[in-house]
């Protein structure tokens, strides 16, 4: 999932799970049952400094997740919210990992491991372009599904679904990996799977990739 483990346990709720979960787009592999971290890609302190100063340089102020303290956070700067990250936190308002701050500094402190940009594909766009070509990150540009706004996801280029979903069939000794999505984010794993099956609702490029299509 693209979600974190907490906002994941919301939706995935009733369901026995006996696998580790695949988080953050494949940027952490984590045991549902007790929270252990089984795999984590962080971002390279180089490549955050040429993200952080091309954010800044763009007056774009995204939400950072993090460790910090031993804690997993979700930071955002606090006076220049737009209606997506604002409808973010709200939709998350007891999530404990959010951390408001007030200055630049104070958002971009702890261990970062990726960096979600909400916005008008415009402004995000600009962002996309530079950094999609640079084989240091994985970066993912995808219109909200359910929303008008945008979303411009930055992590390290090892962290994609499908390359954790193989890391998991080792820990876990499967022989076959069967695949459900909606989102344009959930390509590299169809194309990892032995099966794939996209949601009705999806976006045209899943279905085309898909083994399958299933109800909405």
């Amino acid at each position: 999932t693209a979600r974190s483990l907490s906002s994941a346990s919301v939706v995935a709720e009733g369901l026995r799970l006996s696998l580790p979960v695949v988080a953050y787009n494949g940027t952490m592999i984590v045991d549902a049952s007790n929270g252990e971290i089984l795999s984590l890609e962080q971002l390279d302190a180089a490549d955050l400094f040429d993200v952080r100063e091309l954010l800044n340089k763009e007056k774009i102020y995204p939400l950072v997740y993090s460790f910090l303290d031993g804690r997993e956070r979700v930071s955002w700067l606090a006076g220049v919210e737009n209606d997506g990250i604002l409808h973010y936190i709200k939709e998350r308002g007891s999530d404990i990992r959010l951390r408001k701050v007030n200055s630049v500094e104070e958002l971009y402190r702890g261990e970062i491991f990726y960096i979600t940009c909400i916005g008008e594909q415009q402004e995000l766009n600009r962002v996309y372009e530079r950094f999609a070509p640079d084989k240091r990150l994985t970066c993912v540009f995808q219109k909200e599904l359910y929303r008008e706004e945008f979303w411009l996801e930055l992590m390290p280029r090892t962290a994609t679904k499908a390359h954790a979903v193989m890391k998991l069939k080792k820990i876990a000794g499967c022989d076959r990996v069967v695949a459900f999505g909606d989102a344009l984010n959930d390509l590299p794993l169809f194309q990892a799977s032995d099966a794939c099956y996209a949601v009705a609702n999806a976006v045209r490029e899943l279905k085309a990739a898909a083994t399958g299509i299933i109800a909405s």
